[in-house]
């Protein structure tokens, strides 16, 4: 039900991305990141609802936006579209909808083989540890999309130097963030969990690493999707699950929980060879034609 709630949200966010908001961007996405996290820490810490209180918080969330993004925007909501314009739109996205759906291998397929092997507490540190990083991931995520546009606008431009100097930013504050939680990562899941879970530390830790890959990854699928490769973006997508679906397994019988929280970080991995690789071939077929 949340996905009918965060609608507004979404478009809220494109608006910005097009009207070059990068501040305001970014402040909406700490808003909501804020607003999952303090209720999340009300109802499943506080309140112990449990996974009730998980699901609870993200509807919370998505009303919340919903009902303050429809009301600020109440006498904007008209929507006026040609036949060609939704028939461009779905050829462009289709290949992009595919991929997304393809996600579930990076973003869940770990916690599928991991829950098999049986050993409850240890699964649930494992999923308390994710919890952490992903919490993590949405300052990351909103620092990425903030300057989304100034990707798009460098690559319509062939500005391969700001392109890179926005890579680099990106990458920098992500290795510092990341850096920050590692440190602080003892005392924050002992605190938050009343130090009930301080074992689900190391993965935090593990996992949280995996954001500096998927920094990287995100990227260079902008820079895919910014030129209008959509269906390489799906491709590459294609060889990522893959990778997980073979690799995974293999690595969680050998290293168990362990290994799970590793995979994360060498699933993005290979996506960033995949990228690079065919950016290779672009390269040259462009060369080709020239």
């Amino acid at each position: 039900s949340t996905l009918y709630f965060q609608c507004f949200f979404t478009l809220e966010l494109v608006d910005m991305k097009m009207r070059r908001l990068p501040m305001s961007y970014f402040k909406l996405s700490i808003i909501q990141s804020a607003i999952i996290i303090s209720s999340t820490v009300l109802l499943v810490i506080i309140l112990k609802w449990g996974a009730v209180g998980k699901l609870l918080a993200v509807l919370i969330e998505a009303l919340i936006l919903f009902f303050a993004i429809f009301m600020r925007n109440i006498d904007l909501i008209r929507i006026k579209v040609t036949f060609k314009e939704i028939r461009d739109s779905l050829v462009f996205c289709f290949p992009l909808i595919i991929a997304a759906m393809l996600s579930f291998f990076t973003k869940g397929y770990d916690s599928v083989l991991l829950e098999r092997l049986g050993n409850n507490v240890e699964f649930a540190n494992y999923t308390i540890g994710l919890q952490f990083s992903g919490y993590l991931g949405m300052v990351t995520t909103a620092l990425q999309n903030t300057f989304q546009s100034d990707i798009y606008e460098a690559i319509h431009q062939n500005n391969r130097k700001k392109t890179l100097k926005i890579f680099a930013l990106l990458l920098v504050s992500t290795l510092l963030i990341v850096a920050l939680f590692c440190l602080m990562a003892p005392y924050v899941v002992k605190i938050l969990t009343y130090n009930r879970y301080a074992e689900a530390t190391p993965y935090a830790i593990l996992t949280s690493v995996s954001l500096i890959f998927s920094v990287s990854y995100y990227f260079l699928s902008t820079v895919f999707i910014a030129r209008g490769r959509t269906k390489a973006t799906l491709f590459n997508k294609i060889i990522v699950a893959a990778f997980t679906f073979v690799c995974y397994p293999l690595i969680i019988r050998e290293f168990e929980y362990v290994g799970g929280a590793c995979a994360i970080s060498l699933a993005f991995f290979a996506g960033i060879l995949g990228y690079l690789l065919l950016m290779k071939v672009n390269y040259a077929e462009d060369s080709k034609h020239r």
